[in-house]
Order: structure tokens, then sequence, then C-alpha cells
């Protein structure tokens, strides 16, 4: 057995194996190596100074130094070669070599003895990983003697999401009589420098509830889809949660969390997951999904009911409000209070029209003490608010809605602007003051990610946009601007696409919000897939104070295909619909209509096709996303119904690029049979 420590004592076993397998480890053997011999020479590193001069290289002695460092592109293999290449040189090396050797290792051992090579660590950040089974050591020869295929090699196959960052490895080599040497390498990974499509999660993970102190089964959360993927080896995700429980762990391999928790609560868990591209979460490249997990911890299986007292007051700012409540009776301790609001004095109408946690103003971070601060509301405004209160078996009731009004906007507070770009040849922007026009258009073309940047970027300007500013202006020109350098809280609203040929991806358009801590300046995020004619949306972003005094603008963004039809195989259902007879005034079952098939699909993220019908009994309706048709038929007769099937090229109906089916629905009126 070589490679051993010098002066080290060391334990052996031996076992025997026949054609029916391997057969039991012997009892142990042991004895210490020897010492080293006073004539022995240790190995030594050396680093390459190829050009510098008559040296070319160096005896390496600062270990705060890579002997050899590389930057490579995400996915490459990179391999470090001539670890150990002792050719016909029986000296030692001095502290700097000539000109006259050819290659350079990056190990040397005078008494040209067998190395023998091992990696110590390796450390980097999560965004990077290596795969394929790397780093790993190829062995060098017992005597390369100049020959670079006998010399070892280090193989490395690194990935990296969302920006460039550094891998270290540590590799030491020890010659035979247990005398060492240790340097490292370093590995520069950059990301894939274009993004073409975001990453997205199919399903949000749900989780059981658990118990405190007992070992949870575990728990696989949702793999990712789509987004730039499959130009690497290995699973291209980079996979991070935080917000777990004590003593709960995460797996980013196999997605599972597991372990025994140890606090009973309501924890907020954020799951992320980024694909190998530059781009990341600040672009709305990201897949991002939130949900609880459950510890429960006395035996009880209830939530706790609703807080009382609910008191609400103008806040610190003329934005915000004052919110502050009685706790629950005493039971399971309070993991959490959730906080929701309404523009306006009588409750909304739908549920949904409440404001809750995550919008801006309303932080959806855990708060166990019974009091907050909402903000980012607009001065002189009526608001509704309430609270509930959540514990280790879940969220209780709402409370009953305390009200308030904020206070006027200060005197001396400077009410945000829009900037308009100017590009002349003095002047660089303008306060933005004709809304007809919008402040940013942009062609989205078929599946593209779109990211509308720099909503907010105040930098060290504390003086107000004049009129016009000149070309000396700051770097970076903002949609929006506040003189007092105050955060701005961003809202949208918009009116959705003709679903029949234009839809966004991914739900509606996110904003990201700017924030101090993040260093974000704010982003317009959207992707979206159009067929057979473009579709214009007017989007409409407005930037609020903290004294609740604002400004608005719009984007103007036209979704559009530049996508080839496929002239062979055009989009087509397999089936036609056939529905049952109905009756007047009475509910129908759910029909679903079938499904199209072929066509220009593929190219884009969410169902290829655009869905449509026309003809509909009165009562009855279409929801494009299943399907299916439901209601109430309010008009007896028979009633000839269209329904039709595009895909996402720039040919419709009239290029015969479409699947068109016709069928009747029969809707009886007096309970007969009988046509």
């Amino acid at each position: 057995i070589r490679g051993l420590l010098a002066s080290t004592a060391y334990r052996v076993q031996v076992r025997a194996a026949n054609a029916s397998g391997e057969g039991a480890w012997s009892s142990s053997g042991s004895a210490t190596t020897a010492a080293v011999p006073s004539t022995n020479n240790p190995p030594k590193v050396f680093k390459d100074r190829s050009g510098s001069g008559s040296n070319v290289c160096d005896i390496l002695t600062d270990s705060s130094q890579p002997v050899e460092s590389v930057t490579m592109p995400t996915g490459n293999l990179a391999s470090f070669q001539r670890l150990v290449l002792r050719g016909a040189e029986t000296t030692e090396w001095p502290a700097s070599c000539t000109g006259s050797l050819a290659e350079v290792p990056n190990f040397d051992d005078r008494d040209a003895e067998q190395l023998f090579l091992t990696i110590d660590a390796v450390t980097g950040p999560d965004n990077v990983r290596l795969v394929d089974n790397t780093p790993e050591l190829t062995q060098p020869a017992a005597q390369p003697g100049g020959d670079a295929r006998k010399a070892g090699f280090l193989w490395v196959r690194p990935m990296a999401a969302f920006r460039t960052d550094t891998v270290r490895i540590d590799v030491t080599a020890t010659d035979p009589h247990g005398a060492s040497v240790s340097t490292w390498y370093r590995l520069i990974v950059q990301p894939i420098l274009s993004s073409t499509s975001a990453p997205r999660f199919a399903s949000t993970a749900s989780p059981p509830a658990y118990t405190v102190n007992q070992a949870i089964a575990p728990f696989v959360l949702p793999a990712a889809t789509g987004g730039d993927v499959g130009t690497i080896p290995g699973d291209p995700y980079f996979y991070r949660v935080s917000g777990l429980p004590p003593e709960l762990t995460f797996d980013a391999v196999t997605r599972t969390i597991s372990g025994t928790p140890r606090t009973a609560g309501t924890h907020r868990i954020t799951y992320k997951a980024d694909d190998p591209d530059v781009a990341g979460e600040d672009d709305g490249d990201t897949a991002v999904q939130t949900f609880n997990i459950v510890v429960r911890g006395d035996g009880s299986t209830d939530p706790p009911p609703a807080p009382t007292g609910l008191t609400v007051a103008q806040g610190p700012t003329s934005g915000s409000l004052a919110v502050s409540w009685t706790p629950p009776p005493s039971g399971s301790a309070i993991t959490d209070y959730d906080l929701r609001y309404f523009k306006g004095t009588a409750p909304p109408s739908s549920e949904s029209d409440w404001v809750t946690e995550g919008a801006p103003g309303l932080s959806d971070a855990a708060r166990t003490v019974p009091a907050d601060t909402i903000r980012g509301l607009l001065a002189e405004t009526a608001y509704l608010v309430q609270v509930r209160a959540a514990n280790g078996n879940g969220e209780g009731a709402w409370s009953s809605s305390g009200s308030a009004t904020t206070a006027a906007a200060p005197g001396t507070n400077n009410a945000p602007r829009v900037v308009r770009f100017f590009n002349g040849a003095t002047i660089r922007c303008q306060v933005k003051t004709d809304f007809s026009t919008p402040s940013l258009t942009a062609t989205l073309t078929i599946g593209q990610l779109l990211a509308f940047r720099d909503l907010v970027p105040r930098e060290s300007d504390t003086t107000e946009w004049p009129a016009v500013c000149a070309a000396s202006a700051t770097g970076r020109l903002p949609l929006f601007d506040d003189r007092d350098a105050e955060q701005l809280f961003l809202t949208l609203d918009y009116t959705p696409p003709d679903p029949g040929s234009a839809r966004f991806s991914d739900g509606a358009p996110q904003l990201i919000q700017p924030s101090d801590k993040t260093g974000s300046t704010g982003a317009l995020v959207l992707q979206g897939i159009s067929a057979f004619r473009p579709d214009t949306v007017r989007i409409d972003v407005t930037a609020t104070d903290p004294h609740g005094a604002s400004a608005s603008t719009w984007v103007r963004v036209i979704l559009t295909t530049s996508i080839d039809p496929d002239p062979v195989n055009p989009p087509r259902f397999a089936s036609t619909a056939s529905p049952p007879a109905y009756t007047v005034n009475a509910a129908i079952a759910p029909l679903v209509l079938p499904a199209a098939t072929g066509g220009t699909v593929g190219v884009a993220r969410d169902d290829p096709y655009f869905y449509a019908v026309r003809g509909l009994p009165p009562g009855l309706a279409f929801d494009a996303a299943t399907r299916t048709i439901s209601g109430t038929p309010r008009t007896a007769g028979t009633h000839r119904v269209t329904y039709k099937a595009d895909d996402l090229d720039d040919k419709g109906e009239g290029d015969g690029d479409s699947a068109v089916q016709t069928f009747n629905i029969v809707v009886r009126g007096d309970g007969s049979t009988d046509p």
C-alpha cells in the first residue's frame, strides 16, 4: 500500500473473493510507517511564468494564489494538465528556472518518485455546481518522463446560474515517504449569456401538517420546467429553499425536505428554481413559489380564533396606517399575523378584491407582535383593514374590519414625476407631461421574456429633474423619480389581450419592487404569445411615495408572432363535438370540447392553441383554458355552434391554417323528446 504518510500508524484488513462473491474481512493487522529518510526531497509546487523574460517558472510560496486559473463557459469540460511532469531532470528546481524547460509541472519531486494526488476540498457558492462526477483526478505515472499523457490530470465540468462565480479546488501531492505539499486551482465559471425563457413550476407544494419533535416522511418539492436547459449535462436547475423550521433540511439534488421539526408554528417557505443563464430573480427569470409548513405542538387541531380590538389610525406618514389589535385567547402559540386592506368604506363585493400580503407596503414576513404599519397607500383616502392569526394548526378567521383615513401629504413633499427619455444633442431627458403617448413601447415576439428595467433608479441626485436635463445627467434615466429619494411603491393595471388571439404566459405581468436592501431599481416583467395577428396591450403603472402622492404613466406592449406555419400539418381536431340535448333554464353538465393536434406548436410555453367558440345559446359560456362549455341555457331551439382552434404562427382561418368544426346544441323547452 503506497501513498501513506510517514511515521503514521495504520490498520489493515483483507478479504478473499471467488466465483460466488466476496467473503468477510479479516481481523486487523497494524503497523507504523517508517520515518522519512533524511535524504528525501519533499514535493514542491511550481507556477508557470511563460513569457516573463528568461524565467519560465517560480517555486510557489504564496498559498493565497492559485497554481492555475481558468475562465470558461458553463457546461464546458476543463482539464488542468501537467500536474506531475518530471522528465530527465535530476537536480532540484531552482527558485526560478530558465526558458530551456519545455514543460512546467504543477507539482515536482526531485527524487523522481511517484506522487499520489488527492482532492482535499471543493468550495464555491450555491449558484455553481460540478457535474459528470467531477472533479476527477487521473493519477500520474511513476515516471512520466516528460510525457504529458502520463503526467496526471484534473478534470472539471462546472455550471453556473445567473452570475459569473468562482470555484476553488484544493489538491495535495504526497511522495512515497509521506512528505506532501498542497496548492489550489481557480475555476471562473460563466453562465449562459442570454435568456430566452424562464423556468416555472408546474404545481405548488402542499405539505401535510407535522408534529413537533417527530421525524417527517421525506417530502419532495415540485420540479421545474422550461427555461434555458438542455445545453449542458446533469440536472439543469438550481433549487433553493429558505424559511424551513429548525432541524428540517433541504436536499437540492433530490428536491427533498426531511428531518425532525423542533419548533411548532406556521413557517412560510420560499422555494426557487433557476436555470443556468445569466438572468436571475430580479429579471423575472427564476421560478418562485411560497407555501406553509405547519408544525403542531400541543395536540390541538384548531387554528386560533380571530383577533379582537382592531384599531386603525393614521400612520407616521400620510401614505400609511398604524394598525394594532388584541391577540386571541391563550392556547397554541401565535406564529404569525396576516393583514389585508381595501380602499373604501364599504366591504368589497369579492374576497379577491382585498389587498393581501406581498403587495407594495404590506410585507409578507412573519409577524408575532400585535401591531404593524401598512405603507404605500394614497393620501387622504379611506381604507378598511382586517387581521387574522395563525398557530401551529393553521390560519384562523379574519377579524371584523377597522377603518381610518390616511393623512394629507405634507406641503414640503415632492410628488413623484414621470421622466421621458429624450436623446438630443444637449438635452438628455424631459419631465413627461403628455400621457396620450406611452413612456415605453416594446414588441414582444412569441415566447420572448421581456423586462422593462430601471423604473426607479435614483442615484446620487438630490435636486429635482428640471423641465429638461443635460446630457451630463445621471447615467441611467428612470421611468419615475422622486426628488425626496424616498422609496416608491409600484402598482399596475391593464386589460388582458383578446384571449382568442393572444395571452400572457405565467399569469399577469409581474412587478419587481424597487428596494434599498436588494439594490433593485424596479422592473416590469412579462412574457406572451399570440396567433395569426398582432395584439396590443396597454399597461398602466403608478408610483406612490410614502406620503400617498403618486404619478402614473403607461407602456405599450405589442404581442406578435413571426412563426412560419407548417404547410403540411395545420391544426386539426381528432373528433367532432356531439353534445346531448339540454333543457331550457336547467344547468348543463360541463361539456369539454375536443383538443387540437398538429400545427406549429412547441415553440413557446403554455398551451400552444387558441380556442374560440361562437353561436352559443344565451346563458352558456365557453372557457378557452379548459375548452369547457357550461352554464344554464335561456333560449330553446337548435343553435349552430362554430368551434375553432388556432396555433401560434402568423396564419389564421382565412389562410386555411385553423382547425374549424361546427355542431348543434339543442335546447328543449317543453319537456318533449320528439323533434
